[in-house]
């Protein structure tokens, strides 16, 4: 994954008036985990829309977040795909954790 220095060098690109592109990130890993993250990431991550993002939810992983393009967010328990949540935005970590 991208590390912050290289994130800030994208963002300013991204920003510059004169530059008109679209950026794909591979296996970015810019979500952060907690509300604590305050680099970079979280910014990213605010400004871009995943294609794809799948992660473990839950205190003790027990939940599996996940999002494809042009669908909404879901989180299911792992122990048997229950659907527990589906929204448009990203879940807040309240949604997750509990």
């Amino acid at each position: 994954s991208p590390w912050p220095r290289q994130l800030k060098a994208l963002q300013e690109l991204s920003e510059a008036k004169d530059v008109k592109m679209l950026l794909i990130l591979l296996n970015a890993r810019v979500r952060c985990r907690s509300e604590d993250c305050t680099d970079i990431r979280k910014d990213v991550a605010f400004a871009s829309n995943p294609v794809f993002h799948v992660s473990f939810a839950g205190p003790k992983g027990e939940g599996l977040l996940y999002k494809s393009i042009n669908t909404p967010w879901v989180l299911v328990r792992r122990e048997d795909g229950k659907e527990l949540w589906r929204g448009d935005d990203e879940p807040t970590k309240e949604v997750v954790q509990n």
